[in-house]
């Protein structure tokens, strides 16, 4: 069963898992029955569907914060130089090292994969 073979109900109920916290709020949400979403979660193709569709919201949502990124930056930019608290300057420079710390470590993580990766293949 692939995705043209799902039924109408399978993929009305997919936004309402990705949405809600539980089984039985979506199948309240939905309008169809908790055992019958259980059931079709035993389905590989209805399970494989959902998590496209889950991986597809997170992407969407990144893709928003990437969008956003530089916003966020000129922000913490403009309250280190100009806050007039001694204390919010101080926290935004701490956020600031610790983003810093935190994007240099991924990439060296990244990087070191990478060449990982490159001695098996």
């Amino acid at each position: 069963m692939d995705k043209e073979r799902l039924t109408r109900r399978q993929l009305h109920v997919l936004p309402f898992l990705i949405s809600n916290p539980s089984v039985e709020y979506a199948a309240k949400q939905s309008g169809v029955s908790a055992k019958q979403i259980f059931d079709w979660l035993n389905q590989p193709a209805f399970r494989q569907e959902l998590e496209n569709k889950k991986n597809e919201a997170v992407n969407q949502a990144v893709d928003r914060l990437k969008a956003t990124a530089s916003k966020a930056c000129e922000t913490l930019i403009s309250l280190l130089d100009h806050a007039e608290s001694e204390s919010v300057r101080h926290r935004v420079a701490v956020d600031m090292l610790n983003m810093t710390l935190k994007f240099m470590e991924f990439k060296d993580v990244e990087q070191r994969i990478r060449k990982l990766e490159d001695t098996i293949t």
